[in-house]
């Protein structure tokens, strides 16, 4: 998977190293903030999808020990 990524890396880069750059300052500032906004949703997201696991893994194991207690009763 390393060599895509890097490929993907390079083609982001000449890609966006070919686009001519004339947008204006506050359109830049905007985008900008279109980014942060958007990487704060990612970061939220991924934090939810951790505490989801989490809470899986820890239902899964309660689970098992009651299985295991009941079936030893």
């Amino acid at each position: 998977m390393g060599p895509k990524k890097v490929d993907a890396a390079a083609n982001a880069q000449a890609t966006a190293e070919a686009i001519d750059d004339t947008m204006s300052p506050e359109d830049l500032d905007d985008l900008r903030k279109e980014v942060r906004k958007l990487r704060d949703l990612v970061t939220a997201e991924q934090k939810y999808a951790a505490q989801y696991n989490d809470e899986k893994l820890r239902h899964n194991y309660f689970w098992l020990i009651s299985k295991k207690e009941l079936e030893d009763r």
